[in-house]
């Protein structure tokens, strides 16, 4: 392309500019998407072998140590016949949230279980007998999802 004179230069230049300005936002905008498509990936499996129990009163487990009590929960609820022993957990505690005031819905407890097949097992048996029990309260086990990957399967779901 041959320029005939100095404003033509210019406006090339400010055309160019401008471009590039837009692919820059463009680029930014792309690597922000990327990387939070990322980081939701790292924390779904972060949690794969994660259960959430919810429903059980705030105290229940006090006094002991909580993988400990959580397994012999489980064993008890599910069964001799799906459990032959207490299940391995790797760690068991209250979800992350102020502890809730007289009359609020207890805290979600967040087990993780030293194998997938273990979690499989138990999520599975939840999922059938629906409602299982501790001392005569319900109480409900769920997979444990990210906050962004559980907001998606809520809004399909609502569809």
């Amino acid at each position: 392309m041959l320029f005939r004179s100095i404003v033509d230069l210019e406006k090339a230049s400010e055309f160019n500019v401008g471009r590039i300005d837009e692919l820059e936002k463009l680029c930014t905008s792309l690597q922000d998407s990327v990387l939070s498509v990322k980081v939701v990936d790292l924390e779904g499996r972060s949690r794969h072998n994660n259960l959430c129990v919810v429903g059980l009163a705030e105290v229940v487990e006090a006094g002991s140590r909580p993988t400990d009590f959580f397994a012999k929960l489980l064993k008890d609820a599910m069964g001799s016949d799906v459990l032959d022993s207490d299940p391995q957990l790797d760690r068991a505690h209250r979800s992350l949230v102020p502890v809730p005031g007289p009359g609020q819905r207890p805290r979600p407890v967040i087990i993780c279980c030293h194998s997938f097949k273990t979690k499989d097992l138990i999520l599975r048996e939840a999922r059938m007998r629906g409602n299982l029990s501790h001392k005569g309260h319900p109480f409900r086990v769920y997979e444990d999802y990210a906050p962004d990957v559980a907001k998606h399967r809520a809004d399909y779901r609502d569809r």
